[in-house]
């Protein structure tokens, strides 16, 4: 599958020459291995029960290859966060780590948020420019800065372009599939409640 560009792409390249471990979060399937792999000269993939073991048993990271390492899937192995947050006391260099997964700890069951050290970044579902359906005609940094000019544009996108862009969801390994296949893979990851307030009328 092409890899489409990411609005966060250019946040981690801009951040990476000077911050020693970046956290990627978001949902399921958003993209964030992908974009992370782009960057990383090595991976740890702790959905990998082999690997989590590795992971588990060295708590110091002495095992870790050299360069940017992607600890794809971190919360398998919660004391990784730890353990990155200390390299980064430590003097790590700057790209050294890359985590990504569904979650970044608040404190919880003595996780240590990892404010200071790791700078966690959201990853959210694929944009309608990051599709490459629409161009953006205003920026708000340029609005900030006063630099943005003349605000103006036009949109060829109608009421019924933008029903198909929302269901066809923003997830990049499904937003091209057909509509009975992205039914089927949207539907899979819903989560409803028990009880009558759960039933679809």
């Amino acid at each position: 599958m092409e890899y489409l560009p990411r609005t966060v792409d250019h946040e981690l390249d801009e951040l990476l020459p000077e911050v020693s471990a970046i956290a990627l979060d978001g949902p399921k399937g958003v993209g964030k291995t992908a974009t992370a792999q782009r960057r990383a000269t090595a991976e740890w993939r702790l959905d990998d029960p082999a690997q989590r073991e590795v992971a588990r048993a060295d708590f110091a990271l002495t095992s870790a290859p050299m360069g940017t390492l992607l600890i794809d899937e971190w919360q398998h192995v919660p004391q990784v966060w730890d353990a990155v947050r200390r390299q980064v006391d430590a003097g790590a260099p700057s790209a050294r780590f890359l985590l990504t997964g569904s979650a970044t700890p608040v404190d919880a069951a003595g996780t240590h948020s990892g404010a200071g050290r790791i700078l966690s970044l959201r990853m959210r579902p694929l944009a309608l420019h990051e599709r490459g359906i629409l161009t953006p005609t205003v920026s708000l940094s340029k609005l900030l800065a006063g630099t943005q000019g003349d605000v103006g544009g036009s949109c060829s996108f109608t009421v019924a372009d933008y029903a198909e862009a929302i269901t066809a969801s923003g997830f990049p390994g499904i937003h091209t599939a057909s509509a009975r296949v992205r039914r089927g893979a949207s539907l899979s990851v819903v989560s409803l409640p028990a009880g009558p307030s759960s039933a679809l009328t």
